[in-house]
């Protein structure tokens, strides 16, 4: 009877070290389980941060074209407005060099009409003189 109680004794022993055992490999398997989750969670926190990131790159990718264009119509801008200032200074200039020589023509022909005009009263005159003299001394 003894022997069949130290054999129960030790089924009984052997039950709880696998019982036991059980539980810690179930404990491990949560363990395990949960390291899985906390590793999924972790790869899903970084896909979104990498995710987040391209998109910042995106939006400065767009923002830096934003201001690119910006400048490309600032550019253009100025272009437009150094061909318009050098437009109106090369007919502003040319309007002053066609009057200026329009008045120079001008005051020429005067000159001219009255230099011939000159001339004509010197040579009636001197004309007159000949006369003058032919009649006088003749």
């Amino acid at each position: 009877m003894l022997l069949l109680l130290l054999l129960l004794l030790l089924l009984l022993r052997l039950i709880f070290r696998l019982l036991v055992l059980l539980l810690l490999l179930l404990l491990l398997l949560l363990l395990l389980l949960l390291l899985i989750i906390i590793l999924l969670l972790l790869l899903i926190i970084l896909l979104l941060l990498l995710l987040l990131l391209i998109l910042l790159q995106l939006i400065l990718l767009l923002l830096l074209l934003l201001l690119l264009l910006v400048l490309l119509l600032l550019l253009l801008l100025l272009l437009l407005l150094l061909l318009l200032l050098y437009y109106y200074y090369y007919y502003y200039y040319y309007y002053y060099y066609y009057y200026y020589y329009y008045y120079y023509y001008y005051y020429y022909y005067y000159d001219y009409y009255y230099y011939y005009y000159y001339n004509y009263y010197y040579y009636y005159y001197y004309y007159y003189y000949y006369y003058y003299y032919y009649y006088y001394y003749h």
